[in-house]
């Protein structure tokens, strides 16, 4: 929600900067020119003292995924990102996750590799989670990284799909996150009609899936077990206590998610 303030203050003073401009261009100007020549930067300078003055609404809960990350995902209040790991030979795609909720939440998120990786749905990785009211946990599945890959950062799209059976209830954390749709096939018919019509009128239209990018490992499979299968731990969950110290281990610091474009 602040974050939609945000964007709104800035169309708002680019539209007074334009209107401003237009008054001051009138070689003729009358008494209302005059009002509007002082009028429009005042509004715009108050315009922006409130935009950057907004103040996020204290957390009932404790944001733990923003002990880890400055900035996350969220897809519906399901809020979560990611870090690498490996186990012997495998790497593992870790993914932490809160529900900004009370209410339980049922989760798919998909992330698939960018760029020339793999053709095709099956290098998706999707995470299948029932998040509690509140909860807190991590879920992780092996991943296999075609040797060129290997040592390299790469950037991983990602999409989810969520729902609340029991509705959403209070909203219990307002920490700002990267918004992510709903969009586990990474295929979007807007998208697509957007760049239809930029070809059209010969301008390039870009739009970028939400977006993460992750240092991979070196020396790890190239291809994964077809059985293997994820593993899911719930940490925290609304009413209870609250632990003194709380932190993964191997979560690195340099992990950062992006805004789709």
């Amino acid at each position: 929600m602040r974050e939609s303030l945000k964007a709104i203050g800035i169309l708002v003073f680019l539209i007074l900067g334009v209107a401003t401009l237009v008054v001051w261009l009138d070689d003729r100007p009358d008494n209302t020119t005059w009002i509007l020549r002082l009028a429009f930067p005042a509004v715009a300078g108050l315009v922006i003292y409130m935009t950057t003055h907004i103040k996020p609404k204290p957390d009932i809960i404790p944001d733990f995924l923003s002990k880890y990350s400055p900035s996350y995902f969220d897809c519906r209040g399901f809020c979560f990102t990611f870090f690498p790991s490996r186990e012997n030979d495998t790497f593992m795609l870790n993914m932490i996750f809160q529900n900004r909720y009370e209410r339980r939440s049922v989760v798919k998120v998909a992330v698939r590799p960018g760029g020339l990786w793999f053709l095709g749905d099956k290098a998706t990785a999707i995470f299948h989670i029932e998040c509690g009211p509140g909860s807190f946990g991590m879920a992780n599945q092996p991943m296999g990284i075609p040797a060129k890959f290997q040592g390299k950062k790469h950037m991983f799209f990602v999409g989810g799909k969520v729902s609340y059976p029991e509705g959403k209830g209070r909203m219990l954390r307002f920490h700002n996150a990267v918004r992510v749709t709903r969009n586990l096939r990474f295929r979007n018919k807007f998208m697509i009609v957007k760049a239809m019509l930029g070809l059209l009128s010969m301008h390039l239209l870009l739009e970028v899936p939400a977006n993460i990018t992750i240092q991979l490992p070196e020396n790890v499979a190239e291809l994964i077990h077809a059985n293997s299968q994820q593993y899911t731990e719930i940490m925290w969950t609304l009413n209870d206590d609250y632990p003194s110290d709380f932190w993964i281990k191997g979560f690195p610091d340099q992990t950062r998610c992006s805004e789709s474009a």
